[in-house]
């Protein structure tokens, strides 16, 4: 997991990273939190919620320990950020995105999954030059919560039927256009 984003109100919450490094404990899958030190107080509070231990935390001060950490790993769920796309060049993300253009900003790659939600004020106000951000909930992030990411996991490492997830507003999208939309006739195969 990699809690690290390139802008605050990007940020998915600790408690959801920690929720959600519960669920795949309990699942019996090893977790990791990778991050650079910027995010270490965030990775602590994670690792403390959890109980998970400090050797499943990696610090990452170059491109080049990025790599050579994900070469060994199957999946990466990671926030909307620039570490996402670093990612995605070695392994399968699945990327978080609330407020910003999805679109424009999701890592490439046929493997990856964008996780969002179809909110009328999406993209948010923040990403235009006209307008200034008075969000103050941020439902498209929150509302995507540790239980949906970790259905999409059991879809995507266990072949579990996904179509209860549909029509919640929260959507997948998958691979290099990230136009098609995972439905439940693809979840039912």
């Amino acid at each position: 997991m990699v809690a690290g984003v390139g802008f605050i109100n990007n940020a998915w919450p600790e408690s959801y990273w920690a929720r959600l490094c519960y669920l795949l404990l309990e699942k019996g899958l090893e977790v990791y939190l990778i991050g650079s030190n910027d995010v270490h107080p965030r990775m602590r509070i994670i690792s403390d919620a959890t109980g998970l231990r400090r050797g499943n935390i990696i610090l990452c001060d170059s491109s080049f320990r990025w790599v050579e950490t994900l070469k060994d790993l199957d999946l990466i769920v990671s926030g909307d950020g620039g570490t996402a796309h670093i990612c995605s060049l070695v392994v399968p993300v699945i990327s978080i995105f609330g407020p910003s253009p999805w679109r424009r900003f999701a890592p490439f790659g046929a493997q990856n999954v964008v996780l969002t939600r179809n909110v009328s004020c999406s993209p948010c106000p923040q990403f235009t030059k006209d307008t200034v951000n008075c969000c103050m909930y941020r439902h498209c992030l929150l509302e995507i919560l540790p239980d949906n990411i970790s259905e999409i996991i059991d879809f995507l490492c266990f072949n579990k039927n996904l179509s209860h997830l549909w029509g919640k507003d929260i959507f997948s999208f998958v691979g290099t256009s990230h136009l098609s939309e995972m439905n439940s006739e693809k979840c039912h195969n």
